[in-house]
């Protein structure tokens, strides 16, 4: 006799580019100090095109700005131009700061033979929920939906945008990247013109894969998205974070041995490699 578990644990996960820890930092420069600040000035930022919710505080020593501290980064920006704009501390001489976004995790892809960015790792982090979460040896992820950013690519030309899922158990080859274990998910491809726009999307049709024991206790979630375009990039491709969205289910697809005897029913070995089971009539039994 066998004894195994009845319970099937499901985790229901969605992400989206704005939770990303991967979003643009700012980094600002101090032109002028000013004088006589005798209180920090107030600092507003804002973006000329998107991003809203970035804030900051200025450090004063001797009347003077010495520092600026990021207190928020906000949601959305990106392929910004940022204004900072300073108001009150009693200062003789306004101080003048300015502010430019530094993107994290972006690289050039496989076919980008330039010096042109356009690749991004989106990584999401798990906030400690499941630390102490062990899935089973053949636990699953099944992805449900996945929507691609937008991105900086100028109009009138098409694009692929592909995503991959990083760090899953199975082997998985394709022509482009070999057997690396990050399965291509999805391929979006784009063209927008001022009279005439499409966007197709192709979701492969097996997107579920085992994920190793600890595909939820490490912490974090990563994707790997990348932009191929036919032509040679005039400027780096900046991937609009907050568009940014995927959907997914980890789940046990197999019942787990125990020795719990009150909630495992018994389960009876008939042929190699079937299992009987009188709760469950269909599990296994083929």
């Amino acid at each position: 006799m066998k004894q195994y578990s009845k319970v099937k644990r499901q985790y229901h996960l969605t992400f989206r580019g704005c939770d990303d820890v991967n979003t643009p930092d700012f980094l600002f420069t101090i032109s002028n100090q000013g004088t006589g600040y005798t209180s920090p000035p107030i600092l507003t930022i804002t973006a000329n095109n998107n991003g809203y919710g970035a804030t900051a505080v200025a450090i004063i020593n001797g009347g003077k700005i010495t520092s600026v501290k990021l207190t928020n980064k906000g949601f959305g920006y990106s392929n910004s131009t940022l204004t900072v704009a300073l108001a009150g501390g009693g200062a003789s001489v306004a101080g003048v700061i300015t502010a430019v976004l530094v993107y994290n995790s972006y690289s050039k892809s496989f076919k980008n033979n330039g010096i042109r960015l356009n690749s991004k790792r989106y990584r999401f982090d798990l906030n400690g929920a499941f630390n102490n979460v062990q899935l089973s040896e053949n636990a699953k992820v099944a992805i449900e939906n996945v929507v691609t950013p937008i991105n900086s690519l100028t109009t009138g030309t098409v694009s692929s945008t592909y995503v991959r899922l990083r760090d899953i158990n199975d082997n998985v080859f394709d022509t482009e990247q070999g057997m690396n274990n990050n399965p291509l998910i999805l391929v979006s491809n784009q063209y927008l013109a001022n009279t005439y726009n499409y966007i197709t999307t192709s979701m492969k049709e097996t997107n579920t894969f085992r994920v190793p024991r600890n595909f939820l206790s490490k912490g974090y979630i990563e994707f790997d998205l990348y932009l191929e375009v036919l032509k040679t990039l005039a400027a780096n491709i900046i991937f609009e974070e907050n568009n940014f969205l995927v959907s997914m289910v980890v789940y046990e697809d197999d019942f787990e041995e125990s020795t719990d005897l009150i909630t495992a029913p018994q389960v009876v070995e008939g042929q190699q490699y079937k299992l009987h089971n009188n709760f469950y009539p269909n599990y296994n039994n083929k």
